[in-house]
């Protein structure tokens, strides 16, 4: 699907900026800070830059405010089945979670060719930082530097348009058969005493 055709789909205006997030509404999501990211945001570029929030759970309880007192620069779609095929409405991806194992959406946003702006969880460092596809935050609730990242890959098309390529490059190696080839080659090694 096109970002045009996906941002229609969702009812998203054309000419904006928009970070998305895919996920369960919960407190390990960090949606609270998205709605605190948000804000640093609009305080500087009014609706230029949009949050998208899409995911099933309740939005009041994940945020701790009423739907209609989300900031004018968050829209919140809820949930959509196989919301995979809208990453294409989005400019980059953001996950500010509290805490995760490894985030199964980090490779569906690699798959998208997203850059992704993430908090400091398990796999971060290990695919978004040495893989070079986005950028990794402190995990606080202080929302400045996640703003800040949002903000340097807003201004940085030639950056966004690298990460997009290294996402392209990157996506390879996390196919099924080469995620198995790995996970076999660890369980021989593991037989071998643990040398490979």
């Amino acid at each position: 699907m096109s970002q045009g055709d996906a941002r229609k789909a969702l009812r998203l205006e054309q000419g904006k900026f928009y970070v998305g997030f895919v996920g369960r509404l919960e407190f390990q999501k960090g949606i609270d800070r998205l709605v605190s990211i948000s804000r640093i945001l609009y305080s500087k570029f009014g609706e230029g830059i949009c949050i998208v929030i899409i995911g099933s759970g309740d939005i009041e309880v994940a945020t701790g405010l009423r739907a209609v007192d989300l900031p004018a620069n968050v829209r919140f779609i809820g949930p959509i089945p196989q919301a995979r095929q809208y990453f294409a409405a989005f400019d980059i991806f953001a996950l500010a979670s509290r805490y995760e194992g490894f985030p199964y959406v980090y490779l569906e946003a690699m798959a998208a060719y997203l850059p992704i702006v993430t908090t400091r969880v398990p796999g971060a460092e290990e695919l978004v930082s040495e893989e070079g596809i986005g950028i990794v935050v402190e995990n606080t609730d202080e929302p400045l530097d996640f703003a800040d990242a949002i903000q340097k890959l807003f201004e940085n098309s030639e950056l966004r348009e690298e990460m997009r390529v290294r996402c392209k490059e990157a996506v390879a190696g996390y196919s099924a058969s080469e995620m198995v080839e790995r996970t076999l080659k660890v369980y021989a090694s593991l037989g071998d005493g643990g040398t490979e």
